[in-house]
């Protein structure tokens, strides 16, 4: 869902709600999402939700590593730009504290800052999950795929041996009239037992 734009192209005689259904059929979640997130854009919002829905539906059954490195990278940047956010504030109420404290050995933490920290702990290690999850999700997809070239290989290996079996046995000498294969190929050929 990286790209995000304001409307799709619009080809002559098109009108902007078929542009969105074919977005919706091709699997354009990041276009869709981008008009509808779009504050310029008029949008229906249960129509756009919509179709949001059918595109992610049709992605999923099109190519689900690609939804799912989109979803993500979108889970990825809400939770690391809350997480960024979160440590910002954090640290401006922890200076706010520091110049207000007369005394070091009277300090006391605000409410504000009791509230904020559990939030911000639980945020950072939800973003350190979201990072092993995709780690691993990569590490499980890259294995697949490995598999996979190796079963092909293995697989072309085989068929090319058995065609060389074939082609071999296609080769060999006819039967001389007794049936018999000859001990030797060329007298085989001419004829010879």
């Amino acid at each position: 869902m990286a790209r995000m734009p304001d409307e799709p192209d619009k080809p002559r005689g098109t009108s902007i709600a078929e542009q969105r259904e074919a977005m919706a059929r091709r699997g354009d979640v990041a276009g869709l999402v981008g008009i509808w997130t779009n504050p310029y854009a008029s949008i229906n919002f249960g129509e756009i939700a919509n179709l949001v829905r059918r595109a992610v539906e049709q992605r999923a059954g099109s190519d689900p590593t690609r939804l799912a490195d989109d979803l993500f990278t979108e889970m990825l940047s809400l939770a690391g730009y809350l997480l960024l956010r979160g440590t910002v504030y954090a640290r401006r109420l922890i200076a706010q504290e520091d110049s207000n404290a007369q005394c070091r050995s009277n300090w006391h933490m605000s409410g504000d800052l009791e509230a904020l920290l559990p939030k911000l702990f639980e945020l950072q290690k939800h973003v350190a999950e979201l990072g092993q999850l995709r780690a691993s999700t990569i590490r499980l997809h890259e294995l697949g795929r490995r598999t996979k070239i190796e079963n092909d290989r293995i697989e072309r290996t085989a068929r090319l041996r058995e065609q060389q079996k074939s082609s071999r046995k296609r080769r060999a000498a006819p039967p001389t009239a007794n049936g018999f294969h000859p001990a030797n190929r060329l007298a085989g050929l001419v004829g010879q037992p």
